[in-house]
């Protein structure tokens, strides 16, 4: 009897120890206060290869782009009042058919290059780096719940204005809400709405923006320290939202874009002192399809990595450049 009494309490004693280490939750909402400011760097690489009519044809870009992100206020509720700071984009494209390729830098003078008219639905190489630095050098303000995800903006009315329409047969890139929303609210990466343990599943969307489709994304959260979190991520690529302009010439194709073995993976570690970003990789494979301009269908195969990290204001500013050999000293 007494054996069995021992044994019965060494049972309920470690089975008391074990369940809180094993069911920990932790409160992983944002707790950034006011006048925290962080500069993240986002970087994006992605090659598209291309088939039609028999042909193939292959593009790439490489886009990085420097934010600063400053807690104006912070509101009763625990919403931040956030300024987007859009300091430097900057990057080069490889075009198709023999187009060349299109170099771009925000904290540089470019030669314009409008007069150099694209063909077909491409525009020219000097419309394709405005396009690309469009949103340098702008500031607008979001208001953030805890739990990372954008409840409005504000002071956007200017940045979201239909640009005129381009050379070539194809407008100019137009911003949405949906690009403006994608972009501070992946300086906070994945938040789950309630405390959670490690282990932990939670449904993520992300909406298309910047040159991304949407995905639906399921999150695990994969270790938890004192002063960051970490998660991974698995999910699928969603057709891009037809457009509501009649006039834009594309919206007939994205209409009939079909999407198939897409594929998303991510990794993340996020701060719990101010929530922002440590660093985050996501990548995209998918397979698409649509109807080409030229008649028929196209094929295409899409690769894509995207990198967030801190960085400095010092990363805003353009190289300077090296001093000739024989300069004076």
């Amino acid at each position: 009897m007494i054996q069995f009494a021992k044994s019965s309490l060494f049972s309920l004693l470690t089975i008391g120890l074990s369940l809180p280490l094993a069911a920990q939750e932790h409160d992983l909402r944002i707790q950034a206060t006011k006048g925290t400011t962080v500069w993240l760097k986002q970087h994006m690489v992605m090659s598209q290869t291309m088939e039609i009519a028999g042909q193939e044809m292959e593009t790439a870009q490489d886009k990085t782009t420097v934010l600063q992100f400053t807690v104006k206020d912070v509101e009763a509720d625990g919403t931040l009042v956030v300024e987007t700071n859009v300091a430097r984009i900057y990057g080069s494209m490889q075009m198709p058919m023999g187009m060349g390729d299109v170099e771009y830098d925000s904290a540089e003078a470019a030669a314009d290059k409008d007069d150099e008219a694209g063909g077909g639905f491409m525009p020219s190489p000097g419309q394709m780096g405005k396009m690309q630095t469009m949103l340098a050098g702008k500031k607008f303000l979001a208001k953030v719940k805890a739990n990372g995800k954008v409840a409005s903006l504000e002071g956007v009315a200017e940045l979201l204005k239909k640009p005129a329409g381009g050379r070539g047969g194809m407008p100019q890139a137009e911003l949405s809400e949906d690009t403006l929303r994608h972009m501070v609210e992946s300086a906070f990466g994945s938040v789950p709405e309630k405390p959670a343990a490690v282990g932990a599943t939670w449904d993520h969307r992300v909406e298309e923006g910047q040159g991304m489709p949407a995905a639906a994304i399921k999150v695990t959260l994969a270790k938890v320290d004192s002063d960051a979190y970490e998660i991974s991520s698995t999910g699928t690529i969603e057709p891009p939202k037809p457009s509501k302009d009649a006039a834009d010439e594309r919206a007939a194709m994205l209409e009939s874009l079909k999407i198939a073995n897409s594929k998303f993976t991510g990794t993340g570690r996020m701060s719990r002192t101010d929530g922002f970003v440590l660093a985050v990789k996501h990548m995209v494979e998918m397979d698409a399809s649509m109807e080409s301009p030229m008649g028929g269908e196209m094929s295409m195969k899409v690769k894509s990595t995207n990198t967030i990290e801190r960085t400095t204001a010092e990363a805003a500013a353009p190289k300077k450049a090296a001093a000739p050999a024989d300069a004076p000293k």
